[in-house]
């Protein structure tokens, strides 16, 4: 095991198969030993209070009133929790750990354990992946051929990174899954690539250099811009510069963002934004880090609308338009699924507004339904009263634009009732809550 991590980019031996946790070892040693801040930023176990610090990492931050008015699904941020972007008290408050890590790999079963990528001949970043395509089956291994290991929904192997997403849950009112990057020196896992979920990336060992571009600010080339899907809520309108022939990293603008995570630092990255990920930077030190993705899709207007076509006093509305519940929410789905005129429709509610709604109103609280534990990032009463405002003026944009096409047409001044909006928010923070236990 020593001979495998004296050097910074050790080969495994040609048709070696070490057992799964030896492998797994060795890739935590190997990550380890290459970056001379890991041992001082993680250590192999947490102090005192560790599991308490790792369970509200970068909550403060994440709740912060100017993120969330700013950024939050707006436009990339870096946020360091603790001094120097690393966690407090020597880093034992992150909610992953080098032994979770050593404990993930050798705990995983073949199938579950994927690999991508690789590095280019001189370990340059490209637009593209030298090798695209995920392969199921990896072993540990594979580390050592350059190839990034992926473990999702490695919130369910550890405790500790369980609490730690629950609390984020409770706090955004959303559901997160994770998944686990582990990424050898001077390589690249994907190519240029856009996702449908907004997303943090919290580096727990190493270093990583995101690269992001903002789809509205940068020059991008004209056929990429034909081709990306503004705020995507679908894995198949998500955008891969793998799809497209002829292109190179330098067909590309400088990003709007470049980003080096050290140990200790989140990342938010919204859906839609162009990014590149890689530790072609650092050719003599490995990373891990934690995709900490948001189920978006379940949480736009476009899923509050649907609940609304159900609520007393707006079926009979639909009715008088010649439509059922039903056939409006077929017909909202092409609107909403609409590259431009659908994107306002795609946005997130905004949070803590469904929580709130719900709150509000205890006559709706029945059948057991519970929307779990309120919400963590506290709303003032002046801030609920503009996202009442908000969510109305744009469930009332969907619901005429819809309405467009129904055999009777829009013949009457739409009126959405306050009791039936409330009950709408209740639905979709009931739907929220019982996804994420089921999840």
């Amino acid at each position: 095991l020593r001979s495998l991590v004296v050097s910074s980019r050790p080969c495994m031996p040609h048709g070696w198969r070490p057992f799964p946790l030896l492998a797994a070892a060795t890739v935590a040693a190997t990550v380890a030993t290459t970056s001379a801040a890991i041992p001082s930023a993680v250590p192999w176990n947490g102090g005192i209070g560790a599991e308490e610090k790792a369970a509200t990492f970068g909550l403060e931050e994440l709740c912060d009133g100017g993120f969330l008015a700013s950024s939050w699904t707006r436009r990339p941020a870096l946020l360091r929790p603790g001094s120097g972007g690393r966690a407090a008290s020597g880093g034992e408050g992150l909610p992953f750990t080098l032994s979770d890590l050593a404990r993930v790999l050798g705990s995983t079963d073949a199938k579950e354990l994927q690999s991508v990528g690789g590095a280019s001949p001189d370990h340059r970043t490209s637009a593209t992946s030298p090798q695209p395509t995920k392969r199921a089956g990896a072993r540990p291994a594979a580390y050592f051929e350059n190839a990034t290991l992926i473990v999702n929904k490695v919130e369910e192997r550890v405790p500790r990174l369980a609490r730690w997403v629950h609390r984020l849950a409770q706090a955004y009112g959303l559901v997160f899954q994770v998944n686990l990057y582990v990424t050898p020196p001077g390589s690249q896992a994907f190519a240029v690539h856009t996702d449908h979920q907004d997303i943090f990336a919290v580096q727990i060992l190493g270093r990583k250099s995101w690269r992001i571009w903002d789809p509205d600010l940068a020059e991008l080339p004209d056929n990429v811009r034909k081709r990306l899907f503004p705020l995507p809520v679908q894995s198949h309108q998500q955008w891969n510069l793998n799809d497209m022939e002829g292109l190179t990293l330098e067909d590309f603008p400088e990003p709007t963002m470049h980003a080096r995570l050290e140990p200790g630092d989140l990342l938010h990255v919204p859906r839609g934004f162009l990014h590149l990920v890689s530790t072609a930077d650092n050719t003599d030190a490995g990373s891990v880090h934690l995709t900490v993705g948001a189920v978006s899709p379940r949480y736009t207007y476009s899923f509050l609308g649907y609940f609304l076509a159900t609520q007393p006093g707006i079926k009979e509305s639909l009715a008088s338009a010649g439509w059922s519940p039903r056939d409006y929410q077929a017909a909202q789905g092409k609107v909403v699924n609409d590259r431009d005129r659908g994107r306002e429709f795609r946005r997130l509610v905004p949070l803590g507004w469904a929580q709130r709604s719900y709150a509000l109103h205890p006559d709706l609280q029945n059948n057991g339904t519970s929307t779990g534990e309120a919400i963590g990032c506290a709303l003032a009463e002046s801030e609920f009263s503009g996202m009442q405002d908000e969510v109305l003026s744009t469930l009332m944009a969907l619901f005429s634009r819809t309405l467009e096409t129904a055999p009777a047409g829009l013949t009457w001044p739409l009126v959405l009732p306050d009791a039936a909006l409330a009950a709408a928010g209740a639905k979709l923070a009931a739907h929220a809550a019982d996804l994420g236990e089921r999840l």
